[in-house]
């Protein structure tokens, strides 16, 4: 009887009263964004983490009540701070996308902001190179803040999305150009007592998860079977991953593109060729996979099987490379592939279930690092 009659439909599933009266208020709670906010924007289907970012929705997250560690690459000055776990993907993405970096996280209890004390609110400050209107401007305006209201920083005087509670940028003493943007999220905040305790409660916007694909940015050096994993792969690591593939590409033409694109934010690296290798010369490719897990340093190495006619002394290289490895996972792409209906006419090229079913696989080995 979904979605037209809610309270059938659960009966349906349990035959009993007060089972339903038990979901229906649980959905109602947590589907309730708090004061001063617009309940139709909550959106609970599907999760909250993964997928495209969505700054206009908002879900209240109990679990894990608990503080994280925000990775010191984040920090402005090379710290790991200390963040409501519930909020670190929403922090990370933040970071990630509006180019900034943190200069406080979740502080003694004795600091004068309470919000910081809780792990629920951050400073942030451009990244090296970049300035405060494409960085700092640029998240306040997409969190509803403008020069209007810049002197409340709340609501009602911002017409802020729903998840954030403040944004402190311009008009206040020691924020905005020159010093940091403070931004806090909403929550079930007490501000009482010596040693504070995670909120009960906290609202998050739906951000891609840390935990899909390994901890940080992934770069993707590909040829054409990359370029039709590549939506797959952004619909579910969104900003976090580039993709930078390009049609019959080798493995030795794919060194220097990941030479020269590799950055400091890149924590996994997807080195996806070998398809257009010479099958006859399967200690090249053993020899550029090397040179690529050295490119690579310290940071996790993805790669995969090849599936093409004679691929047998190539994959026999890339397994015997992944077996002396270290810091390196495989993805066996050769093997996926015998299965009904994910190739192509050419039997190397995928059909879109085929694309799909090979982006969730390297995601499942990015995951593995």
């Amino acid at each position: 009887g979904a979605p037209g009659d809610w309270y059938a439909a659960i009966f349906a599933y349990n035959h009993a009263d007060w089972y339903v009266a038990e979901i229906l208020a649980g959905a109602e709670a947590f589907g309730d964004l708090g004061p001063g906010a617009d309940a139709t924007t909550v959106e609970c289907a599907g999760g909250l983490a993964g997928g495209p970012v969505d700054l206009s929705a908002a879900v209240r997250v109990y679990e894990p009540r608990a503080y994280a560690t925000v990775p010191g690459r984040w920090g402005a000055y090379g710290q790991g701070e200390r963040f409501d776990a519930r909020l670190v993907d929403n922090l990370v993405y933040v970071l990630q996308h509006y180019h900034l970096r943190l200069t406080q996280g979740r502080s003694d209890p004795g600091s004068p902001s309470k919000t910081h004390g809780h792990g629920t609110a951050a400073d942030m400050a451009p990244a090296p190179g970049y300035g405060w209107d494409e960085t700092a401007l640029r998240l306040a305006h997409d969190l509803g803040w403008t020069r209007a209201c810049g002197s409340s920083g709340e609501r009602p005087a911002c017409e802020l999305v729903p998840a954030i509670a403040n944004v402190y940028y311009d008009g206040f003493e020691g924020h905005g150009e020159g010093n940091h943007i403070h931004v806090g999220w909403q929550c079930a905040c007490t501000y009482a007592g010596d040693t504070l305790a995670p909120a009960e409660w906290v609202m998050a916007f739906p951000s891609p998860s840390r935990a899909e694909g390994g901890a940080g940015e992934v770069l993707v050096v590909g040829d054409s079977l990359s370029v039709g994993m590549r939506p797959y792969l952004e619909a579910r690591l969104g900003s976090r991953v580039e993709v930078d593939a390009e049609r019959s590409r080798s493995s030795s033409a794919g060194l220097g593109v990941l030479e020269g694109r590799l950055d400091a934010d890149d924590e996994v690296v997807v080195f996806d060729l070998g398809t257009n290798d010479d099958a006859g010369r399967p200690a090249a490719l053993a020899e550029n996979l090397r040179r690529a897990r050295e490119l690579a340093g310290e940071r996790c190495l993805v790669v995969a099987t090849v599936n093409k006619r004679g691929a047998g002394p190539l994959n026999r290289a890339i397994r015997g490379f992944v077996a002396q490895a270290s810091d390196t996972e495989l993805y066996d792409w050769h093997a996926v592939a015998q299965r009904s209906g994910l190739l192509g006419a050419d039997g190397v090229h995928a059909t879109a279930a085929g694309y799909r079913e090979r982006a969730e696989g390297e995601i499942e080995a990015m995951a593995a690092c």
